[in-house]
C-alpha cells in the first residue's frame, strides 16, 4: 500500500492551540471533532464525507501497529454501534498545528470516555492526524492513534511527585521550592570538605603516602 499525502512536507507553520485561537485552527478542530464523534455514532453519512476512499490510519506502535483502510474504518465503527459500549466524551489537550498550503497536520493528546454496561472508562493516547482542505471541507485521509502516549508536555501527575506543579523539564534547569508542592514534607542540606576527605583519605590509605614520594627521597 502506498501513501502519498505530503505527512513530511517542509515548510509547515506549527502552531499551539491556545485561548486565542486562529480560524484555520478552528475549522481543523470542527473537523477532528466531527470524525472523531461520527464514527462513534457510526455516522455512515458524515464518515463518507470527511474520510477520502484511499484514507489510512494507523494504530498502535512498532510491532503492534495496524494499518486500516476505509473499509476497516467503517466496520470499525459499526463494530461499536453493536457493541454494549457507549461513547460519552473524547477530550483533546496540548494541541499542535502544523499547516502547510491546503495539508494541516494536528497532533494532541486525547481521553476517551466510554461507558460499558454502566461502568465509564477513560483510554488516554496521542493522536496525530492529517487533514487536507477540498474546497470548504476538510477531510481526513490519515491518523495515529499512540494509545497510553498522552505524557507529552504535561505536568508531572500528582502520585507522582506529591503534587509539583512544574513541568518535569524543567527539573533540567530549574530548582523545586516547597511553594511548588501540595504537600511539603521537609528539608535537608549536607556539606562536603575536600581538605578533609584528603587527610582522612590518606590517614587510613599509608600506601598512598608512600606511591606518591618523589625519588630524590629514597
Amino acid at each position: 500500500m502506498k501513501i502519498h499525502y505530503p505527512l513530511l512536507a517542509l515548510g509547515f507553520a506549527t502552531s499551539t492551540a491556545t485561548a486565542q485561537t486562529t480560524g484555520l485552527e478552528r475549522e481543523l478542530f470542527a473537523a477532528r471533532d466531527t470524525v472523531w464523534r461520527a464514527w462513534f455514532r457510526n455516522d455512515t453519512a458524515m464518515l463518507r464525507r470527511f474520510i477520502p476512499p484511499a484514507a489510512a490510519t494507523l494504530e498502535g506502535r512498532d510491532r503492534e501497529a495496524r494499518w486500516n483502510s476505509r473499509t476497516d474504518i467503517m466496520a470499525g465503527a459499526r463494530g461499536f454501534a453493536r457493541s454494549p459500549s457507549r461513547f460519552v466524551d473524547v477530550i483533546f489537550e496540548n494541541t499542535h498545528v502544523s499547516s502547510s498550503g491546503h495539508s494541516a497536520l494536528v497532533q494532541s493528546n486525547y481521553a476517551l470516555i466510554v461507558e460499558t454496561n454502566g461502568k465509564r472508562d477513560t483510554t488516554r493516547g496521542r493522536a496525530t492526524e492529517l487533514f487536507v482542505q477540498q474546497g470548504t471541507t476538510w477531510v481526513n485521509p490519515y491518523w495515529q492513534l499512540e494509545e497510553g502516549s498522552a505524557d507529552a508536555g504535561r505536568a508531572i501527575p500528582l502520585p507522582d511527585t506529591l503534587g509539583a506543579n512544574f513541568a518535569i523539564g524543567d527539573t533540567a534547569n530549574k530548582a523545586g521550592t516547597p511553594a511548588d508542592y501540595d504537600a511539603f514534607v521537609g528539608t535537608w542540606s549536607f556539606g562536603f570538605s575536600l581538605a578533609t576527605a584528603m587527610v582522612d583519605f590518606c590517614r587510613h590509605s599509608p600506601d598512598i603516602g608512600a606511591s606518591r614520594r618523589s625519588p630524590a627521597a629514597d
